[in-house]
């Protein structure tokens, strides 16, 4: 089961963190593990500390999600191929509960990897159907592996079966994706799931071309 829950900054976990920090120090260096005590648990007085800490943390609050009225709205807004492109994306994340991170391209190093289209599945009456199969699009269901999450899960599959609805359904969705990912020159099974091919005009780059013509590039959203 994945869910969504946002927590504002939670002063035992802070607090928890750089103690474990502390004792990490103390460990590296063959000292013993200052948090515990002479049984091997965690001091009671460091239990107490912690305790009163988790007390007084704001609850968390679990997000409100976006509606499939808003995403049918999007998808039939949709014009450009970058925003077919997103829209795409957009809907076939949001039956697996997708994190931003898990799907688009975010600033500064992270821990949660962008899915790539070799973990994406597709199956039909229980047997794996390639991704060059033309029937893609038909298939029962997707499985996602989910290689490495906040949560510390590694390589979790999630399944979502097909709704039977033209615009939100996880398996129509995804197979979109992945069969114009394949379409890409050097696409692999490391390509992430928000490669979209763009078209700009060479005026953009560093050698002009006359008279102007348009190249393909390949970016992340």
């Amino acid at each position: 089961m994945r869910e969504a829950l946002w927590s504002p900054e939670r002063f035992s976990q802070l607090c928890t963190a750089a103690v474990d920090d502390v004792a990490a120090t103390f460990r590296s260096h063959d000292r013993t593990d200052p948090r515990l005590d002479s049984d091997g648990d965690l001091a009671f007085v460091l239990y107490r500390q912690f305790r009163g800490y988790r007390n007084f943390d704001p609850a968390t609050k679990p997000q409100k999600a976006i509606t499939g009225t808003v995403l049918r709205r999007a998808h039939e807004l949709a014009t450009t191929q970058e925003d077919i492109a997103i829209v795409t994306l957009l809907i076939a994340a949001f039956f697996f509960a997708c994190r931003s991170c898990e799907y688009c391209t975010g600033p500064g190093p992270r821990k949660t990897k962008i899915i790539v289209i070799g973990t994406v599945r597709f199956f039909a009456r229980r047997r794996e159907l390639p991704h060059s199969d033309p029937h893609l699009t038909a298939a029962d269901s997707v499985t996602i592996a989910f290689e490495s999450q906040k949560n510390g899960e590694n390589n979790e599959p999630i399944t979502q079966h097909r709704t039977g609805d033209l615009v939100l359904c996880p398996v129509r969705q995804w197979a979109r994706i992945v069969q114009c990912i394949h379409s890409y020159p050097n696409a692999t099974a490391s390509t992430k799931v928000n490669t979209v091919r763009t078209t700009l005009p060479t005026q953009q780059h560093r050698h002009l071309v006359s008279p102007p013509r348009r190249r393909r590039h390949h970016r992340e959203i």
